[in-house]
């Protein structure tokens, strides 16, 4: 996570795509307090397609909004898996 020195935060995450069909689709940001949920979505075609077996992965810079606070410490959770950081 990194800060624009204005309160501003955006979270750089890595998810896995499950076949070479899958695109990322977009993420949801929720926040409480000092704790964000991000929820990142991927988009799989439905119906009779084939996909390769092959496992990928994709980055997004995804905004967290603003208000967070240099040196308060803050919780993100992304998909499940939960971390803390702390603006500067």
């Amino acid at each position: 996570v990194s800060g624009d020195g204005h309160g501003n935060a955006t979270a750089r995450i890595t998810s896995g795509l499950p076949s070479g069909c899958a695109q990322y689709s977009r993420a949801e940001v929720t926040r409480a307090s000092d704790a964000v949920r991000v929820a990142v979505y991927n988009h799989q075609p439905t119906g009779n397609v084939a996909c390769t077996a092959i496992y990928g992965i994709v980055t997004h810079d995804v905004p967290l909004g603003g208000g967070f606070l240099p040196g308060m410490s803050y919780a993100i959770e992304v998909n499940g898996m939960r971390q803390t950081f702390t603006p500067r």
